[in-house]
């Protein structure tokens, strides 16, 4: 038998109720805890404001307001033992929200509809799909997220983020949790779109249309990573797993792992270069990308000679003793229609030259360009990213890659 309820005060209580649907105001105030064993609608004449703390043990139906009030602390607790699914035509609007559910089933609770998610989100039990919803899941700027995602709880569909801040999409699918990073956008309005997909991604970007340079291609995986809105540049981390991961890419030298993209609009598997960290299996792009879309990891070239005899030397110690006093790209002289850039590691571009190599034109290790200009004083010491362009038989030849820099 459905209930009708209207507003909800108790104090430190625990009220359990059948199937519940409300048609007015419900309010569940601070300290007030309230499970519901069964399915509860929130119709659309419904206003629910959640200050306490929620358990939802079945389904949830939203087609009314379903918030909290601010400077509270509102908390949701999906903690079914059952399948659970959440039916949202109006956003669900959550302030801190928990997954526990316990059934073996996968995915353990199913989402249509749109949710939001403001302060935190903890990831322990259950997998939750929205892939055939049309809304992501969002997470907003200053969202504690991904605590304890792993394999048995995470997204499996897509996850949208709202801000400036750095993110780890807690995504994954076919019992994998699989996240994609971003560094933070500079964009306060940014939002980023992410999904995961374990399967081979030659089907639709043909792994044979490559630069040059690549060898394998992640053939297990691929992430997906749009802008949605925003101007903002970022850094892309993916990670790989050996349970999943093409054996090809992982095995031997772990150094040539790069991140590659397809390009669309070139029909083509795109070079990303890579920050390599063995001791966290991930993969960093070398500096932060405007282009977005079909992303994955890909075991590439050692570095040899380039087209046209082009070699890079990628240390310099620019301390005047003639040995490594600059950074030497032999034969480059061959090919004055080039240009050079040299970004931190933070992506801030210090280096910027165009026929590199002719009339004495050489990165000695000071900054030409950005924030960081000052003629008098050398760049720290560490490692920095380049950025090689040049014309070799009508083609455009382009390779990125790390540079060293001692000033000891």
């Amino acid at each position: 038998m459905n209930r009708i309820l209207v507003i909800l005060f108790f104090f430190f209580s625990v009220t359990n109720f059948s199937q519940v649907i409300n048609t007015g105001d419900l309010l569940i105030s601070t300290n007030t805890k309230v499970s519901i064993q069964e399915s509860f609608t929130n119709n659309n004449t419904a206003k629910f404001i959640n200050n306490g703390w929620l358990e939802l043990v079945a389904n949830i139906y939203n087609d009314g307001l379903f918030s909290y009030e601010k400077n509270k602390n509102g908390f949701v607790r999906f903690i079914g033992t059952k399948k659970q699914r959440i039916e949202a035509r109006k956003e669900l609007v959550l302030l801190n929200v928990e997954f526990l559910n316990t059934t073996s089933a996968i995915p353990a609770i199913s989402v249509n509809g749109a949710i939001s998610i403001n302060k935190k989100a903890r990831f322990l039990s259950g997998v939750i799909d929205n892939r055939s919803s049309e809304n992501p899941i969002y997470f907003h700027n200053n969202t504690k997220h991904n605590l304890h995602a792993e394999n048995k709880s995470y997204v499996d569909g897509k996850i949208a983020k709202i801000g400036n801040q750095a993110f780890n999409f807690p995504i994954g699918n076919n019992e994998f949790y699989r996240e994609i990073s971003i560094s933070a956008p500079q964009d306060s309005e940014a939002i980023f779109l992410a999904s995961y997909f374990s399967r081979n991604s030659n089907e639709h970007y043909p792994h044979k249309q490559a630069e040059g340079n690549i060898l394998h291609i992640n053939n297990t995986e691929y992430w997906y990573l749009r802008k949605e809105r925003g101007i903002a540049e970022v850094m892309v981390t993916l990670t790989w797993n050996e349970a999943i991961t093409s054996a090809e890419i992982i095995n031997d030298d772990t150094k040539n792992i790069h991140i590659v993209r397809w390009d669309e609009s070139q029909q083509l598997w795109k070079d990303l270069g890579g920050i390599v960290d063995v001791k966290n299996k991930s993969v960093t792009t070398l500096t932060q990308i405007s282009d977005f879309g079909v992303f994955t990891l890909a075991k590439v070239k050692s570095n040899t000679s380039l087209p046209g005899n082009v070699r890079v030397y990628n240390a310099i110690s620019p301390n005047q003793d003639g040995i490594n006093d600059y950074l030497r790209i032999e034969g480059l002289e061959n090919y004055p229609n080039n240009q050079l850039k040299i970004v931190n590691r933070w992506g801030t571009q210090v280096f910027k030259t165009q026929n590199y190599g002719i009339n004495n034109q050489v990165f000695k290790g000071y900054a030409n360009t950005g924030v960081l200009v000052n003629k008098s004083k050398k760049l720290a010491t560490g490692t920095y990213f380049y950025f090689l362009e040049y014309e070799y038989q009508s083609q455009l030849i382009q390779k990125q890659g790390y540079l060293y820099i001692n000033d000891n």
